[in-house]
């Protein structure tokens, strides 16, 4: 892939920009709050019924905030402490990736599935490389979903960048072969690993930034 001024790189959020907790129970015990929901099952996030129409912008948020107040037992304010605990912190080294990616002369981007709370929260100081992004897409926002096909789109109409000089980072399979199909280099993030190492490593390898 050639450097020109108009690459761009793309980043998932969760699980490549932000360490993220994925199970309701372990999301209420690092806010501190009791819930009703056993604690030995993982109840991931997605088995909460309105979680995806949330990131959708398809719920208002008291909405949200009352109907997982009654899934987990807990009044509406512990509801949304348990929904922000989910973002945990920035991955360490994303600021300095995302500083040296400007300073070379390249676009950079976030393409994420996200909602309203967590919005306010990722697009601020406390995660500065998502703060300094250039461009950012997010799901509740443009009412589209990862891997949707009408979302790459978007991103493209809204960058004018043409998909063979995006690069993109995601942690789950599906948007990445998405994506792929879309004509993006688009590659996969282990989240349990070092994810910064792994995307220097490729855009080492796709002459981005200096090996």
């Amino acid at each position: 892939m050639a450097i020109t001024p108009r690459t761009l790189v793309c980043f998932d959020l969760g699980g490549v920009l932000a360490r993220i907790r994925r199970t309701w129970p372990e999301c209420a015990a690092a806010a501190g709050v009791v819930i009703g929901l056993p604690q030995e099952q993982p109840f991931e996030l997605t088995d909460f019924p309105l979680f995806d129409a949330f990131q959708l912008g398809a719920v208002p948020t008291n909405e949200y905030l009352r109907d997982l107040a009654g899934y987990l037992f807990v009044d509406e304010a512990q509801a949304k402490a348990v929904h922000n605990a989910i973002l945990d912190s920035p991955y360490e080294g994303t600021r300095e990736l995302v500083g040296d990616l400007k300073q070379l002369g390249h676009a950079t981007a976030c393409l994420s599935n996200t909602n309203a709370l967590h919005w306010e929260i990722l697009n601020s100081e406390a995660f500065p490389a998502i703060h300094a992004l250039d461009y950012k897409v997010v799901s509740h926002s443009v009412r589209l979903l990862k891997p949707e096909a009408a979302v790459f789109r978007l991103f493209d109409l809204d960058t004018q960048v043409t998909p063979e000089y995006v690069v993109f980072f995601d942690d789950h399979e599906g948007n990445v072969l998405a994506a792929r199909r879309h004509g993006w280099n688009a590659i996969f993030v282990d989240h349990e690993g070092d994810p910064v190492a792994q995307m220097r490593a490729a855009l080492a390898a796709m002459e981005v930034i200096p090996a």
